[in-house]
């Protein structure tokens, strides 16, 4: 049952004549996976998406970028945090992580911090409700600036949301060093090249206005999105997209060896392949069910493999999303089955709509500020418009803040 070696599926896309009407893959005997001829040679077909695109998604972007304003107000509540932090005792710090920490936020992004000692390394989810609530709920509840929204103890890391400043939302944990492995491991995928962070940032803005995600509401985490691109990246033979070792992640800090890890961005690939690439990669490659998201391995194997023997859920015929550390942990365990449906069938269309129409699809069209949509003539053009705008101020915060310097 090892399929770890293979790259490809054995399906394809059924092409009709004057349209390319996507078809779902095709479920498969295991025995006839492995014994494609056509295994290791899959590759993406010429894909073409419509005229205005690259404009179309420099626009999303820019105007997506986190503001000055807000990268202050993050600075400010971080600062803050560590100054209350530092009144429970030596050795005690705050450390943002996610979006707002590995270069991926949006405008408006929430801020997760996590506050730990330096002498405690393990999550604990007992030791971190104590801290919460018997040191650092007291001394906010006393700090001007900031309101305790909700406790959230039964979650499998335990929370205070905060408010600062009555307008950013903030999710305290206590002793979260994965979260800290994570973000280093994110940041560090997206500092080899702005289209890494130009692909995720789209996904994530696109399954936004879909109303795709948000764990709450039993949809996908913008996390899981965010593996889900980097693991369409890593498995396209054109791209020769680095795999980063996960043992060089630590929640202290990243090993020396992963900056000579560097990103070769073969000539003329630019954003819009990219998107485009990744809906049709699952829509018409991706065995939905048989297949797990990994990028720990970087590679295309089955969820019956040695290498996901210790991932939980693994045996349903579900969307398959492994946690590059916890790798017990399946992310599809938020994701309620009529959900996963709904993200497999707008996947399918959005394929569909970007490979076969001339019109760019409107969930990629940045709003107004009144609500509407952008005037099409009024978007960028010549050199600047094939750039990826993914705002500098929000990826030097995000060094700063991860303690790096570049």
């Amino acid at each position: 049952e090892n399929c770890s070696a293979l790259n490809l599926l054995p399906w394809e896309t059924a092409w009709r004549r004057g349209t390319a009407q996507m078809m779902r893959p095709v479920d498969m005997p295991l025995q006839d996976f492995q014994n494609s001829d056509t295994a290791g040679n899959w590759n993406l077909p010429a894909l073409s998406a419509p005229p205005a695109f690259e404009k179309v998604l420099h626009r999303l972007l820019e105007r997506n970028s986190p503001t000055p304003q807000e990268l202050q107000t993050v600075d400010a509540c971080i600062g803050r945090l560590q100054d209350i932090v530092s009144k429970i005792g030596v050795g005690w710090n705050i450390r943002p992580f996610g979006s707002s920490a590995n270069g991926f936020a949006t405008r408006g992004s929430d801020l997760d911090v996590t506050c730990y000692h330096t002498l405690e390394d393990e999550q604990d989810s007992m030791l971190a409700i104590q801290h919460l609530k018997m040191n650092l709920a007291p001394l906010l509840r006393k700090e001007p600036g900031f309101e305790i929204i909700e406790e959230v103890w039964s979650a499998r890391v335990p929370i205070l949301k905060l408010r600062f400043d009555g307008s950013t939302d903030v999710d305290l944990s206590c002793h979260n060093p994965q979260a800290l492995q994570n973000t280093f491991l994110l940041w560090s995928y997206g500092k080899l090249h702005p289209l890494v962070r130009g692909l995720v940032i789209v996904i994530k803005l696109w399954a936004k206005t879909e109303k795709l995600c948000g764990a709450s509401l039993r949809h996908l985490s913008t996390y899981s999105l965010t593996l889900m691109a980097i693991f369409f990246l890593q498995v396209q033979p054109r791209y020769s997209f680095p795999t980063l070792p996960t043992w060089a992640f630590l929640s202290s800090g990243v090993s020396e060896n992963i900056a000579a890890i560097k990103w070769q961005v073969p000539p003329h690939v630019k954003l819009p392949e990219l998107v485009a690439g990744f809906f049709w990669f699952y829509s018409s490659e991706f065995s939905w069910g048989e297949e797990v998201v990994s990028i720990r391995l970087g590679r295309r194997c089955l969820r019956s493999t040695l290498d996901f023997q210790l991932l939980s859920g693994r045996i349903g015929r579900r969307l398959h999303i492994e946690d590059p550390f916890l790798l017990s942990r399946n992310l599809n365990c938020v994701l309620s089955p009529e959900n996963e449906e709904k993200l497999r069938e707008r996947i399918e269309a959005m394929a569909n709509d970007l490979l076969t129409a001339w019109e760019v699809p409107a969930s990629f069209v940045p709003d107004m500020e009144d609500g509407g949509h952008e005037d099409r003539q009024e978007l960028p053009s010549g050199p600047e418009a094939s750039e990826v705008p993914v705002s500098r101020l929000a990826l030097s915060g995000a060094m700063r803040w991860l303690g790096s310097a570049d």
